[in-house]
């Protein structure tokens, strides 16, 4: 697995997490 694919998909729940956010 490739950490582009990872951080993408970190990076679209980002905003669903929001704690992780900052």
């Amino acid at each position: 697995m490739t950490s582009v694919l990872l951080l993408s998909f970190i990076k679209a729940m980002w905003p669903a997490f929001g704690i992780y956010g900052n």
